[in-house]
Parts: C-alpha cells; structure tokens; sequence
C-alpha cells in the first residue's frame, strides 16, 4: 500500500501517515492484562460485524466526546472509557455502518495528567514506552519535533533490547538524521533486532549489506 513503515513492534504495525495493523485488535479492545487495568469484556464477533477495521481520532477533551456521543440516539456503544496501562483513555462504539470507531485522549493531554499526578518526567517516558515517546518526538505528535529528543528515548529503550528502537536506531545512524552517518553502527543495530527474529530488521541488515557490498568494503560482519 505504498506506506512507510514507522513503527513495528510485531502484533502491532504503525505507518508514517498513521495507519495501523494490530493482529492482536481483539484483546486490545477486550482490554487486560497489558493492555488495560479494567478490562471491557467486550469480545469482538466478526461473523456478525466488520470488527476487523476501526478509525480512531486523539482528542484533547475525551469527555467532552464521549457525553455528546452517549447523548446522540442510535449510536451503539462497544465499550465505555477504559484506560490502557500507559495511563491514555479510550472510548469505543460503532458508526451508523456497524464500523468501529475509537476516541483516544491526545498524547499530550496525557502526559500532562500524569505529571499533575506526581510522576517525574523520565517516569512519564518509561510508563508511556521509550520507542512510543520516540515516535512522538521524531513525528512531532502532541510534543515539538526534536530529533534529538527522539534518538534519546530510542537509545534508552534499544539498549533495554526493544526491536522497534533498535530499527530505528539504525535508521537514524543509515540515514544520518540527527547524527554522523555510520553504517557499521546502523548494522550493528539492526543486527540486534535480528536477532530477535524482526522480519524488518532482517530485511534491513540485508539492505546494508549490500550496500557495503556496492561500497566494495568485504569486512566480515558476521565475527
């Protein structure tokens, strides 16, 4: 479909313009576990509905939205306001075509909520997730645009063994975003990630490959 791909943390699959695939959608909608702390116990049927596709909108005021929806007749709710255990809200019902829709508390309105609650910074970035606060930094959603700031979370949370990170650290060191181009530390990252059997870094550390090949440098990598 032509999209670039941002995030990939295995069941869940991000694109640059924020299209997403989730292969575990039911259980994230169903809630539990490390999803949410009170679970919906909505089990999604997809025999009687369209439940394999969903849009999903990030708001600065969820209950605000989620009163007005309530209040409209014919609307029928998927499940009230539940929050995930990275502290964000969400809200879900299905549109007059039985498609689902799903209302988030924007990023930003989040964090703040959660700073006002007494958690430090750094608690706040490790409670969203190092890559997830990465991403906001690098695509500049709810947080100014800061490439450095980006590469800062993805080091953390690639040096903790996180593939998502690690591809993008070697993104960033492949493509010189931020930093002095290395292609040894780009394959270096992605061959972590490999390891851990990411069908993207695998294709990426073949990428650089050849391009070292191209580059008619032969150093065994593979000591």
């Amino acid at each position: 479909m032509e999209q670039e791909i941002t995030v990939d943390a295995g069941d869940i699959v991000e694109s640059q313009n924020i299209f997403a695939l989730h292969s575990t959608y039911p259980d994230l909608v169903a809630g539990g576990g490390e999803f949410s702390a009170n679970t919906t116990g909505v089990m999604l049927q997809k025999k009687d509905k369209p439940d394999n596709v969903q849009l999903g909108f990030e708001v600065r005021d969820l209950d605000y939205w989620v009163t007005k929806i309530k209040a409209t007749d014919g609307i029928e709710i998927l499940h009230d306001v539940i929050e995930y255990s990275w502290g964000q809200r969400a809200f879900r019902f299905y549109d007059d075509d039985g498609h689902i829709l799903e209302i988030d508390e924007d990023l930003e309105v989040v964090a703040k909520r959660l700073l006002m609650q007494g958690l430090s910074v750094e608690e706040v970035s490790e409670q969203f997730g190092y890559p997830r606060l990465g991403q906001e930094y690098l695509l500049g959603r709810g947080v100014p645009r800061d490439i450095y700031q980006a590469i800062e979370w993805f080091r953390k949370a690639a040096e903790q063994g996180n593939y998502s990170a690690q591809i993008e650290l070697g993104l960033v060191y492949f493509s010189g975003n931020g930093v002095l181009e290395d292609i040894h530390q780009a394959i270096e990252w992605f061959r972590k990630a490999a390891e851990q059997e990411n069908s993207t870094a695998q294709f990426q550390l073949g990428r650089m490959y050849v391009n070292l090949a191209e580059m008619y440098i032969y150093e065994d990598y593979d000591q």
